[in-house]
């Protein structure tokens, strides 16, 4: 819902013919949106469909929440220490009905984590012992779809902190080590993390190496003997396993790690104490260049005259050189989803026996393709990173394409070359490849008129469209076989009982049904003539062929014998003919 737009919305609803002609477009009733203006709580896909443009500095709220947050909230250090906080200690929980929560434990930080709340949300959270609660649906969405995980075995680092800049990275990691971290002093200086999720700490692993901190990993599984699980297990005569995992940064690492990073609150005394008590000794590991030099278990000589352009990791076949990850699939993951779809995913039950039934059914699976084979569209794509200023000037005579071949860089030119497979080029970068449109206009507009109103809007806007010979073609390819087709359905229809729903071919004699019900008709004159008015006027406005305007006489002709017959038709009865 967005909230603090109400003299926006009130004045682009007034602007558009008032609340009654806006709820009539809207197809809901004209106090649902007055409602909306009145409690300065609009939603969003109103808001949309109305082609208002949401300001920035309104809120943002949800169904039965009273918590407003600001659309636009600022990545700044305190966000990216509440989001370390929440991977560190917090979870997010729904509860049938309209309960959202995230909730961020912390005795000692306290404190801290709701100066922090208010700081970003500008709301007051509640508390319950030493956790941190706040109620709003909108926090939780935010929480969740960000990737942190709802439990602790689910807490991942956001994707966007991985790209982090360094001096927002700090802010991140500080978080995080404040809520599960700790610092101390005995042989050496350390810091460390525990977490049930691997998959967090090996996030975390790679965000210190970006600063240059490296780590040592540590395992634990053990049994749990103390505490309120320990108990509640006991109880039913059962012990309970807990495996975790740790990073434990030594020495000048640490000590790295307390200047770039650093705690807060209590952590952070305890941090610059220990620094204090600390003397640098030597490395535990052997280092060169300030990389970390790792014993060799097994070599191996693998001898190859050819080239090595490629190093395998077998495992997991990623490859981390300088903080660079390198991700070898190759296509090898595409291709086995591709032989999965034809395998698994597909049967010959599944083909329609209609014209066309067999298209793109995967009924010959190969493992090399040649270009040459492929269906001829596609030679015909272009693959030039621009095009040439000919092309546009021969758009403006709207030249034939045989014309403009040879100006053009297509796949068909690239036949029987290496330039086949790859270097294919494209005009416009994008930054997802799924970014656009989600759903066209055709599915978020309403009523038929309103979707042929949209469709000639934009045609009268572009150049290359003829509108009269676009009204032809609605005309004949849509219009006229809806109303030939339900004008022939209406003459050969038939009738239904509204109590039992039993249908007739013919009327019976008795005038209704056998459960004594009337009969009513399967097809009405209103689905015949739903596209009379619209057709004659769009053929008016923008001037179809004189055989169009025949065509739709015509058939109103027709339409008309029939309904004004039933018009004058009046009810009798068999011995009327006596």
């Amino acid at each position: 819902m967005v909230r603090g737009a109400a003299e926006i919305f009130s004045k682009h609803v007034l602007s558009m013919g008032g609340f009654g002609a806006c709820a009539r477009m809207l197809k809901i009733p004209k106090g649902t949106l007055w409602n909306y203006k009145k409690r300065d709580s609009v939603p969003v896909e109103i808001m949309d469909k109305l082609g208002i443009n949401i300001p920035e500095n309104v809120y943002v709220g949800a169904k039965r929440d009273t918590v407003n947050i600001p659309r636009i909230i600022k990545l700044d250090e305190n966000l990216l220490r509440l989001i370390g906080l929440y991977l560190a200690e917090g979870y997010a929980r729904k509860k049938k009905g309209s309960l959202y929560q995230i909730g961020i434990a912390g005795e000692r930080n306290k404190a801290l984590i709701k100066s922090t709340v208010r700081s970003v949300f500008g709301i007051n959270p509640g508390e319950s012992r030493h956790i941190v609660i706040i109620s709003s649906r909108v926090i939780y969405e935010l929480f969740t779809r960000l990737g942190c995980g709802a439990g602790a075995h689910e807490k991942r680092m956001p994707a966007f902190a991985l790209s982090l800049p360094e001096g927002k990275l700090r802010y991140l990691l500080q978080g995080y080590f404040t809520g599960d971290g700790s610092v101390s002093i005995s042989s050496t200086l350390e810091v460390n993390c525990t977490s049930v999720s691997t998959m967090l700490l090996k996030d975390i692993e790679f965000l210190l190496s970006r600063l240059g901190i490296r780590v040592s990993w540590y395992h634990d599984d053990r049994i749990v003997s103390s505490g309120t699980v320990a108990q509640f297990y006991a109880k039913k005569g059962r012990t309970i396993r807990a495996k975790s995992s740790k990073l434990r940064i030594y020495g000048s690492h640490a000590k790295r790690f307390c200047e770039t990073v650093g705690f807060l609150g209590e952590k952070h005394a305890a941090a610059i104490r220990a620094l204090k008590g600390w003397r640098e000794g030597r490395e535990r590991y052997e280092t060169f260049d300030g990389c970390r030099k790792i014993k060799v278990r097994r070599r191996e000589f693998v001898l190859n005259s050819d080239p090595v352009y490629s190093l395998t990791v077998d495992a997991s076949h990623n490859l981390l050189v300088s903080n660079t990850f390198a991700y070898q699939c190759d296509g090898d993951g595409d291709a086995l989803m591709l032989l999965m779809d034809g395998l698994l995913n597909f049967s010959k039950s599944y083909l329609p026996s209609s014209r066309g039934g067999l298209m793109d059914a995967p009924l010959v699976l190969a493992t090399n393709i040649d270009p040459h084979e492929i269906d001829k569209e596609s030679h015909n794509v272009d693959v030039s990173f621009h095009y040439p200023l000919e092309f546009y000037e021969a758009t403006l005579r709207h030249a034939a394409p045989k014309e403009v071949e040879s100006l053009m860089r297509t796949v068909g030119s690239l036949l029987g070359k290496p330039e086949q497979y790859e270097g294919f080029g494209f005009t416009h970068d994008t930054a997802d490849i799924s970014e656009g449109v989600k759903r066209t206009s055709y599915a978020t507009l309403g009523s038929m008129q309103e979707k042929v109103d949209a469709q000639f809007a934009l045609g009268e806007k572009l150049r290359s469209v003829d509108t009269s010979d676009l009204a032809a073609r609605v005309i004949e390819k849509h219009f006229l076989p809806d109303m030939i087709g339900n004008l022939k359905k209406f003459s050969t229809q038939e009738v239904r009982c509204t109590k039992c729903g039993a249908k007739y071919r013919r009327v019976p004699l008795a005038g209704a049904c056998k459960c004594g019900n009337k009969l009513i008709l399967t097809v009405s004159e209103g689905s015949v003539k739903k596209y009379f008015d619209m057709a004659t006027s769009i053929a008016e406005k923008y001037g179809v062929s004189e055989y169009m305007r025949q065509r739709l006489n015509l058939l109103h002709k027709a339409a008309d014998t029939i309904f004004q017959k039933q018009a004058a038709a009046k009810k009798c009865t068999i011995s009327d003919f006596l």
